[in-house]
């Protein structure tokens, strides 16, 4: 079992807090996937083609902390994604994470969760704004 301490330390590790970055890519996804959450798979994932969006690469994360039921959790900053010339709208359902720094035989998928409101790209300079909020477990009252 980890500690509280231990929670945040692995946080803080594996998102870069402290030391080299693991190389995580946040990406926006137009579908959801199906099937049980804990096998899902990168390849799973149709990412987002509109004009002018991009993978944000390690953003600069907050130090984890603890929730008022001690779950470790950090926060990114805001990530923004910007709408160039859109010819067709497109919708992005979820956002997921991906380490680029795995071995061949492990998926990259880290983490992934459906957006709380669905999000259409229609106009040049729209914006899709999202603070990833990553919890080292699920809730447990």
């Amino acid at each position: 079992m980890f500690t509280k301490s231990g929670r945040l330390i692995i946080l803080n590790t594996l998102f870069g807090i402290w030391g080299a970055s693991p190389g995580r890519q946040y990406r926006l996804s137009t579908n959801i996937p199906g099937g049980s959450p804990d096998d899902v798979v990168e390849a799973d994932f149709t990412e987002a083609t509109f004009p002018g969006y991009a993978q944000i690469s390690d953003p600069a994360n907050a130090d984890a902390t603890l929730d008022a039921f001690d779950r470790g959790r950090i926060f990114t900053p805001t990530l923004t994604w910007t709408a160039g010339a859109i010819v067709t709208p497109e919708t992005c359902k979820c956002i997921y994470i991906v380490s680029t720094s795995t071995s061949a035989n492990i998926d990259g998928l880290v983490w992934w969760k459906e957006l709380a409101a669905w999000v259409t790209v229609a106009n040049p300079g729209e914006q899709i704004n999202q603070v990833v909020t990553i919890y080292d477990r699920d809730f447990v009252p």
